[in-house]
């Protein structure tokens, strides 16, 4: 069966187009893994997050009770207005 100058022109066009289309199902493919790969390691850092998001709370609760404030103020240097403060020449004893 002999082809016409046509039909050759026809099946020049239908291969080119397919294989523009396998070129462009292969650079998807490429390009899905690559965000299959960005959501792994993103997935992973999520998870940091919500561990040190865990942390954070747990501090913050504990900095929120009453001898945790008055001790980091006192640290400080701050006192009540009452108080009287007794500072020692040398230093403390140890």
């Amino acid at each position: 069966m002999r082809l016409s100058r046509s039909g050759i022109i026809v099946l020049l066009i239908v291969a080119a187009l397919s294989l523009y289309a396998l070129a462009g199902i292969a650079a998807t493919e490429a390009e899905a893994a690559e965000y299959e790969s960005l959501l792994a390691e993103l997935g992973e850092r999520a998870a940091e997050l919500r561990g040190e998001n865990g942390a954070l709370s747990s501090a913050l609760s504990r900095a929120s009770e009453d001898e945790t404030i008055e001790r980091a103020a006192r640290s400080c240097g701050l006192v009540y207005p009452d108080e009287v403060i007794f500072q020692f020449a040398g230093g403390r004893d140890k």
